[in-house]
């Protein structure tokens, strides 16, 4: 899953980010419709109606509603969904959430079997935003050689004009212990910089930005 930036991965213009379209077609406790009152005479319309009236945002919506008899649990599904590439079954229906009518009302829920189902839609949609999310933060790579008293440093992999940015390098020596020895910009043609004298690994982390955002990145290569 590729995103132009951190943040259209979260929410952006397109309503492609996942808290957008989370929002648009899931339910949650606090947006699920108000209980409707009901009499004899009122019909599954009216209900629908005034479900409808009650919800806090425009998506998702009150889909068909069907009454039956009284204390009869029932389900609200969502509209179908096109069906995964590669999926060898078409998607299941999806609960959107449960209703039940008692005496003077209609009460709407969510359950075990909702959560179930929303689950089952989320998680990998969830998975597959937060990979993405992760690549497009590590999408620089640092290149970075090591010969005996100097390295070279350069780094591939930025979308655009870098922003701001420098790569900050580590020594570690025979013991273990890492202490920073320099600093050079992010650049795609090599720099060099000399390296302390019983240095075994040296290390390079990348923070920067470029076009597509902030960018981070992390390196390591023995000493000869």
């Amino acid at each position: 899953l590729d995103r132009p930036s951190a943040m259209a991965y979260i929410t952006a213009a397109d309503a492609q980010g996942l808290a957008d379209r989370t929002q648009r077609r899931f339910f949650s406790d606090g947006t699920v419709p108000a209980e409707v009152v009901v009499d004899r005479q009122t019909t599954p319309a009216e209900v629908m109606q005034d479900a409808r009236e009650s919800l806090p945002y425009g998506l998702p919506g009150v889909p068909h509603l069907s009454l039956t008899g009284m204390g009869d649990i029932q389900y609200a599904y969502a509209p179908p969904e096109p069906a995964a590439s590669g999926a060898s079954l078409p998607p299941r229906r999806r609960r959107l959430f449960g209703y039940l009518r008692v005496p003077g009302r209609v009460k709407f829920f969510l359950d075990a079997a909702v959560y179930r189902d929303t689950a089952q839609a989320l998680l990998p949609e969830i998975g597959g935003y937060a990979t993405g999310l992760i690549d497009h933060l590590f999408r620089a790579e640092i290149h970075l050689e090591a010969t005996a008293g100097a390295a070279t440093v350069s780094v591939s992999g930025v979308r655009g004009a870098l922003a701001a940015g420098e790569v900050r390098l580590y020594a570690d020596d025979g013991a273990g212990n890492r202490r920073a020895f320099a600093t050079v910009p992010v650049s795609e043609t090599a720099a060099s910089v000399s390296v302390p004298a019983g240095a075994r690994r040296i290390a390079a982390v990348l923070r920067g930005a470029d076009a597509a955002g902030d960018l981070v990145s992390v390196s390591e290569t023995s000493v000869p």
